[in-house]
């Protein structure tokens, strides 16, 4: 997936150092994703509204071949409260969740 906008939407797709894409919606970092570590995280607002939520998922699905169900998503954090530790395996990825709100345009 190349750097810079994503799609022809509101949003931009950045590659770290270490090798983490990450994805910034509306001047927010919205997702991380590492695939050599099999990791998926989400930022706080990951569900900002539906255009940040489609957005989301276009990315998993451009850059990985599969959805994360929000759903999924929704009832682990109903389950552990405030704790946003590693959170689940979905097609082999581990679903992390930070209580970090990582904010910034990353273009």
């Amino acid at each position: 997936m190349k750097d810079g906008k994503f799609r022809n939407c509101h949003a931009y797709v950045n590659t770290l150092t270490d090798g983490t894409v990450r994805l910034t919606s509306y001047w927010s970092i919205v997702c991380d994703v590492n695939k050599e570590h099999h990791t998926i995280t989400f930022y706080p607002r990951y569900r900002y509204g539906a255009t940040t939520m489609q957005h989301v998922r276009k990315f998993l699905v451009d850059l990985l071949g599969f959805y994360v169900p929000m759903y999924i998503v929704d009832d682990y954090l109903k389950t552990q409260g405030s704790t946003y530790k590693y959170a689940l395996v979905y097609h082999g990825y581990t679903v992390n969740f930070s209580s970090n709100y990582a904010n910034g345009v990353t273009r």
